[in-house]
């Protein structure tokens, strides 16, 4: 995936920070689902808690990936160049795209990490050499 992102980066077809910054969320994504589908894989159950968190991140990290992949901004050019490219505020007549995007992303990793935190809470009584690694 780097080499591709490195790859594309010299012919000018995307820039290098947002290849990057999507390659580390797709991986925290694809991490997640691996560990919940293992876990649930080895007998062991989700708790409320994390599916709710799970379902509020998942339906965050669409909402904000829907705004990372509008490109409103370049890293390539200058600020003031990127500035030229700003669009029409969206929300409150006030946040553009890219505003949004912060906005919404922000609670998207809060939601995610509180899930990861909780996916846990099941096996809390249980000793650690009766728990599975995987």
């Amino acid at each position: 995936m780097l080499v591709t992102g490195l790859c594309l980066y010299q012919r000018n077809v995307t820039d290098f920070g947002t290849f990057l910054l999507g390659l580390l969320m797709a991986n925290s994504v694809i991490q997640a689902i691996f560990y919940t589908s293992m876990k649930l894989c080895a007998g062991e159950r989700v708790c409320p808690e994390a599916t709710i968190y799970g379902l509020l991140g998942a339906a965050a990290w669409i909402t904000a990936g829907y705004f990372f992949i509008d490109y409103a901004t370049l890293w390539t050019v200058t600020p003031a160049e990127s500035r030229q490219r700003n669009q029409a505020c969206v929300v409150l007549d006030f946040y553009d795209k890219h505003d949004v995007w912060h906005l919404v992303s922000a609670p998207a990793l809060y939601f995610t990490f509180m899930f990861l935190m909780c996916l846990d809470d099941d096996i809390i009584d249980r000793p650690q050499s009766e728990i599975p690694v995987f």
